[in-house]
């Protein structure tokens, strides 16, 4: 208080005016006289007017503005570069002893600073990830309003942001290109902060030589909660496809989409739809439905005097068979079709039947009969299904389980034939299983070329051979027909490769049995699980010189091998799955439907088989079961086999598989052409 008023006194004995803004008081209004005392001190925004007579440390700060309450300039009352000790000293007999101290700077020198969690990354966080383990920090400088070049930053450290400071992590910077924040340091870990907040200290040297320092405060916490199914990892959302941004926020259009107004749905151009125009739009939607149930059982049956007596077998026991059908699934066979076929060429009709004793007697009439006609080693098979077609019943075959019962090889296996009978294939028509009749008349040895090729064929269709001697054909019929329900090969192997022949299998979630079928004597097989010696429960179904089936149950999902043995030298192994349940309340695993097209985007009915000399697409859909207790399915991948029909391998085939919209077969793989006519390809997705 001098000459009458409050005034700043300044080390040089000037004098400035305090601010208008400086007036509130403990005492409400500044004192007009000097009865309180003539010096005041500041404490939580309020003047206490005191005696003169108390020493307190003078702190001397450059400020923002000189003693005229001007703008300063650079340089104006500022500070000697150097280190400065500062003792903070309180009364000990006070009644309270503890005391708070900041040290603040007011400097054109300024440090910005966040954590990224990559180094080459440039939108820093005001926190540090602690899901990540590579958090760094990211520094700029800057002398006024302009980034420093000659400034260099040097160290950071993390301390504990209490009394003792205690160093929790330190690291070195670095200086990089073409970012706002020149500085980057090493990795730092938020494994010592304990979930508390803690100091950054950042230490560099100024473009006089000088050092200087700066502190922050900041912790460790999660970034992002991830959007639009973005996993969390590592502390960073890794996005599903077509979605980008740190929270897999922005959505990335396909095809010519454009983003709308709202910036989180894309409008799509003529031919795509899907959530970002990914998938292709059919022209015309084939309405294909998808079902296992209320199918027919279908025997092709050669009618000679070879397979006379098994085929009275099959009428004698054909009650019990179905039986094992609905046990296995009530619902699925609900019409029976019989086809006979004869040496000389003679196709019967297709009869049908609703009542499964009218079927029985059917069978037993075409055994009596067939011992009028000679057999052969080789018969006119091809020519049989090529003529199943040409029925109006037909219609019934879609999905349909196909038996054919033959104790020959087919005679007609021409590629002119093949390619007449396979034309009339659709991707709906029927699973095509060949029961061989095994005989002592027609060693199956001699012709393992013509029933390899067959395999082959029937392999298209998702069918298989099973060899059984004619005597216990009706045993052999009910053991193998109950696991055909709904089935799904889980892989390929040549029908000739019978020695430690290696198969593996990928089982999913659902999967509640799968199925390996054997051919020829001495037939063994070894199952290792995805946990190498863990055991497995398998079941043998069915055990001849001919043929022998196994299943096993998985416990688990995973890659499981399985190793194969025969002492014949045609045993066509199989690996198979079936998604319905043997037993009541088992899981369903995913069921696949697949085919190939050759418009990329209308939609005719798929055929199973590859067309050689045209653009084909495979295509897939997975049928939902209506009582599934799990999330649907999702195909994210194709892969295909090739080889030449003499057995040499060809370029294998790899894509993605991609939604397409508006289609009965909703996944569609990549284009790709047959290197030459007649490969033999096998598909997996």
């Amino acid at each position: 208080y001098i000459t009458g008023e409050w005034v700043f006194q300044q080390g040089d004995g000037r004098t400035t005016p305090p601010p208008k803004n400086f007036n509130k008081w403990i005492t409400g209004d500044a004192p007009t006289d000097d009865s309180k005392g003539t010096c005041a001190y500041s404490e939580y925004g309020l003047w206490y007017p005191t005696t003169c007579d108390k020493e307190y440390v003078v702190i001397c700060q450059k400020h923002m503005y000189d003693r005229h309450n001007i703008p300063s300039n650079l340089g104006d009352d500022g500070l000697s570069p150097g280190n400065y000790y500062l003792v903070v000293q309180t009364d000990f007999l006070a009644s309270d002893t503890g005391c708070d101290v900041e040290i603040r700077v007011q400097s054109d020198l300024n440090i910005e600073f966040g954590f990224v969690d990559g180094m080459r990354k440039d939108a820093p966080h005001p926190i540090a990830n602690v899901d990540s383990n590579e958090n760094r920090v990211v520094s700029s400088v800057s002398i006024g309003k302009a980034n420093s070049q000659n400034c260099m930053l040097q160290h950071v450290q993390l301390r504990s942001d209490d009394a003792s400071s205690t160093l929790l992590e330190a690291a070195t910077y670095s200086y990089r290109l073409g970012c706002g924040y020149d500085f980057v340091s090493q990795p730092l870990s938020c494994d010592l902060t304990n979930d508390k907040d803690f100091s950054v200290v950042m230490i560099g040297e100024d473009d006089t030589g000088n050092t200087f320092q700066r502190y922050s405060t900041s912790l460790c916490s999660k970034w992002y909660i991830c959007e639009n199914g973005g996993a969390y990892w590592n502390g960073q959302c890794l996005c599903p496809d077509y979605y980008t941004g740190d929270k897999c926020e922005r959505v990335m259009c396909q095809n010519g989409g454009e983003l709308s107004m709202s910036g989180d749905k894309c409008k799509c151009p003529s031919g795509f739809g899907g959530e970002v125009c990914q998938s292709v739009h059919c022209d015309a939607n084939s309405e294909t439905s998808f079902s296992n149930d209320g199918k027919a059982l279908v025997l092709v049956l050669e009618k000679s005097e070879t397979t006379a007596d098994a085929i009275k077998t099959i009428g004698k026991t054909i009650h019990t068979i179905v039986q094992s059908l609905n046990d296995q699934h009530q619902g699925w066979i609900d019409k029976y079709m019989v086809l006979t076929f004869t040496l000389d060429g003679t196709i019967g009709d297709l009869a049908v039947y609703d009542d499964v004793n009218q079927f029985a007697k059917s069978l037993l009439r075409i055994a009596d009969d067939a011992w009028a006609y000679n057999g052969d080693c080789r018969m006119p098979i091809w020519k049989a299904l090529d003529h199943l077609f040409d029925f109006p019943s037909s219609e019934y075959l879609r999905g349909s389980e196909l038996l054919i019962v033959s104790a020959a090889s087919p005679n007609d296996a021409d590629m002119a034939s093949i390619h007449a009978t396979m034309e009339k294939f659709d991707i709906q028509t029927p699973i095509v299983d060949f029961l061989h009749l095994d005989s002592v008349k027609c060693n199956v040895n001699d012709w393992i070329k013509e029933l390899g090729e067959f395999t082959n064929f029937l392999s298209t269709t998702g069918g298989m051979i099973f060899r059984v001697d004619s005597e216990f054909v009706g045993l052999g019929m009910n053991s193998f027909l109950p696991t055909r329900y709904a089935s799904q090969l889980l892989s390929y192997s040549d029908p000739l490769n019978c020695t430690d022949n290696e198969i593996f299998i990928q089982v999913d979630t659902d999967m509640a049995i799968v199925f390996i079928m054997v051919g020829g004597q001495g037939a063994k097989m070894e199952i290792e699980t995805p946990k190498k010696k863990d055991p497995i429960t398998t079941f043998q179904w069915w055990n001849s010189d001919e043929q022998s089936l196994w299943s096993m149950y998985p416990k688990y999902p995973g890659i499981y091998k399985i190793t194969v043995n025969s002492k014949g030298s045609m045993c066509s192994p199989v690996v198979y799955g079936s998604v319905g349940a043997i037993a009541e309340g088992n899981p369903h695993a995913a069921q696949v439907f697949s085919g190939f097209i050759q418009s990329y985007n209308y939609l005719n009915t798929p055929k199973p088989y590859a067309v050689y000399g045209a653009v084909n697409f495979p295509v897939f859909h997975i049928l939902e079961q209506q009582d599934a207790q799990t999330p649907p399915e999702t195909l994210f991948m194709a892969i295909m086999t090739r080889k030449s029909i003499e057995g040499s391998n060809e370029e294998s085939y790899t894509s993605d598989v991609d939604l397409r919209d508006g289609c009965s077969y909703t996944y569609m793989g990549k284009a790709f052409t047959c290197v030459a006519e007649n490969d033999v390809i096998t598909l997996s997705v």
